[in-house]
């Protein structure tokens, strides 16, 4: 792997993102590590681009946004399905965090073709505010290419 890039920060319980309604809509940043395949040319490099997600607490799945300027096009965010994880870092006590994920897909440019996924979390910003930020990782696949990496935003 050319660069393991990583995102931190306070996730907390499920409980605290079903208890929410409405949206929001989340503007960020992808950073990911590219392996583009042509004939005997394999290319390792890092592409960054420009993340914006809605997300609808009140009906996940119908949740969407955009990834633009990713090398040399745009691909739709579809969808998301929230669901908990266990903790790692309790021991005595059962405590489940939010993740969410869905699917990419290549709108335009070079990227059309081209699909992933996404898995996520939100992160918070005091215990008022469970849902001020989101990130986590992606994945996008298509002939002679690959990429995988972070995303990071706030709203």
């Amino acid at each position: 792997m050319h660069l393991a890039s990583w995102v931190a920060g306070e996730i907390p319980d499920l409980s605290a993102i079903t208890a929410l309604s409405g949206s929001a809509t989340y503007n960020g940043h992808v950073s990911a590590t590219v392996k583009e395949i042509s004939g005997s040319t394999t290319n390792i490099f890092t592409e960054l681009a420009n993340w914006s997600y809605t997300f609808n607490f009140d009906s996940p799945s119908s949740s969407s946004g955009t990834i633009s300027a990713f090398d040399g096009g745009s691909y739709t965010i579809d969808g998301a399905t929230l669901s908990s994880t266990d903790d790692p870092d309790t021991t005595s006590v059962t405590e489940t965090r939010n993740t969410f994920s869905g699917s990419l897909t290549g709108a335009s440019g070079d990227a059309v073709g081209r699909s992933g996924y996404f898995l996520g979390s939100f992160m918070q910003n005091g215990s008022s505010n469970p849902n001020a930020g989101m990130g986590g990782h992606l994945k996008v696949s298509g002939t002679n290419y690959s990429a995988s990496g972070v995303f990071v935003a706030q709203k």
